[in-house]
């Protein structure tokens, strides 16, 4: 086995090793109703994606075929990528804030009176039609999508919230 071989197949390992780290992970935020995230089809779509690279890498051993290497390895990262980009996308809220983390760790706090308008936009794939839902404040917005958990949760205490501080006023929704 040559040594780029043996780097393909250590890049692999790594890759399957965090989609692991990940699904425990997600694991812990089950139950807990302050925090929004994605779904677990998400995450079993990409196992999927990261065993069947896997796979077809382990099948090239005795081939030493480099470019099948080359682009299994590079599925796999690109898997593991999209992964962590999208599990890292969390949106947890309490009685006076909102906390939005992004895919680098970042955070971002906003109050509820902050938050002063939202528009929902569809999305479609050849298989899905789903909708994102973007929150406005003065300088920045975030979205979340309707399929992740506890969306309505959600959705629901930024409206009730809004009332509160706006005389019964819904949140109203943005011209596109």
């Amino acid at each position: 086995m040559s040594k780029f071989h043996f780097l393909f197949y250590i890049i692999t390992a790594l890759a399957f090793i965090f989609v692991i780290i990940n699904l425990i992970l997600f694991a812990t935020r089950k139950g807990n109703k302050s925090l929004v995230y994605r779904t677990k089809n998400f995450i079993m779509i990409e196992i999927f994606t990261i065993l069947s690279s896997t796979l077809l890498l382990i099948s090239t051993i005795k081939k030493e075929s480099l470019n099948t290497l080359c682009v299994f390895s590079i599925m796999a990262i690109v898997g593991t990528v999209y992964n962590i980009y999208f599990l890292n996308q969390t949106i947890k809220f309490s009685d006076d804030k909102i906390i939005v983390r992004n895919f680098l760790g970042f955070k971002r706090t906003f109050s509820y009176s902050e938050i002063q308008s939202f528009i929902i936009k569809k999305r479609s794939t050849k298989y899905n039609i789903y909708r994102v839902v973007y929150f406005y404040t003065d300088k920045k917005k975030f979205s979340v999508e309707t399929t992740n958990v506890n969306y309505a949760d959600f959705f629901k205490k930024v409206n009730d919230e809004y009332k509160r501080l706006n005389d019964g006023n819904n949140l109203p929704t943005r011209k596109p």
